[in-house]
């Protein structure tokens, strides 16, 4: 990058000292194909430097690694728009806060619609074309952390723990609900917690009627088997259900048994038997 005119050092000098002058200075690339750095102007009480080219063209300052490369570039790259980028064209582009040891804050704030516009978008968008990876800085990428990604099965979004020795759990949103998977995102993984409540007000729901079937003759007719998962063969043995073999008002996708249904469906089973036990007390007396 070079200048493209003669430099009088003491015009750029009374930059500092003028407060109502302009004076603009105007810095080009090597004319091989690459668009000239834009015109910058200094005024002002505060002489702070801005740009003076037309709006309608971009406009951008940048590094350079020789006559040809771009290392980093910051402004206007599209005609007759306001947003400004910054652009890191080769390796890595990083901000540290903090830096000195003298330093009394390093928050990183991020800041949108400042002005608190009405109407406006005002997003914090992360784009990443890989993980993006959420941990504590402890000098490098730290594997004490969850990452979020489009999983590879199925293209859905997950979360998971970086360090499988830690915790090896993804959380996934499939298109058929929450899945508690392993970290790649294999097998079935448990869900932990104090309850588990099921929407069931009567605002939800419509074509409300009594289940005339016989619970009790579905779940007489339902073996219990004693298995293992395939995946974890050591585990002491289970005992359930086997999805093939449950009642359809029970199956939920492809997969899986409905809990909620299975639970109403011994709740009737009861009451079928309890009807039964009170039948048995009158023909007795």
């Amino acid at each position: 990058m070079g200048i493209n005119q003669t430099f009088d050092v003491n015009r750029v000098t009374n930059l500092e000292n003028r407060a109502t002058v302009d004076e603009a200075v105007m810095l080009t690339t090597n004319n091989n194909g690459r668009q000239n750095i834009p015109y910058l102007n200094a005024s002002g009480t505060f002489n702070a430097m801005v740009s003076i080219q037309d709006p309608a063209n971009s406009c951008w300052w940048g590094i350079m690694q020789d006559a040809t490369l771009y290392n980093l570039a910051f402004g206007r790259f599209t005609a007759g728009s306001k947003a400004i980028e910054i652009r890191s064209y080769y390796d890595n582009l990083t901000i540290r806060t903090g830096r000195s040891t003298a330093a009394t804050s390093a928050d990183f704030n991020l800041i949108t619609n400042d002005q608190v516009v009405a109407g406006i978008s005002a997003n914090a968008n992360l784009m990443p074309r890989g993980w993006l990876n959420l941990c504590p800085n402890n000098g490098g990428l730290s594997t004490q952390g969850v990452q979020t990604l489009l999983t590879v099965t199925g293209g859905f979004p997950a979360f998971r723990s970086i360090n499988t020795g830690v915790s090896n759990m993804m959380l996934k949103f499939a298109s058929n609900g929450l899945h508690s998977k392993d970290h790649d995102d294999t097998v079935f993984e448990p869900f932990f917690g104090s309850a588990f409540n099921v929407s069931s007000d009567v605002s939800f729901k419509e074509n409300i009627s009594d289940y005339s079937e016989s619970a009790l003759d579905q779940v007489k007719a339902t073996r219990v088997r004693k298995y293992n998962l395939k995946d974890k063969p050591n585990e002491r043995d289970r005992i359930g259900l086997v999805r093939q073999e449950a009642p359809d008002q029970l199956h939920a996708g492809e997969e899986s048994l409905d809990l909620y249904q299975m639970c109403s469906m011994l709740w009737k089973s009861v009451q079928e038997l309890a009807e039964e036990v009170q039948q048995l007390k009158g023909a007795k007396s």
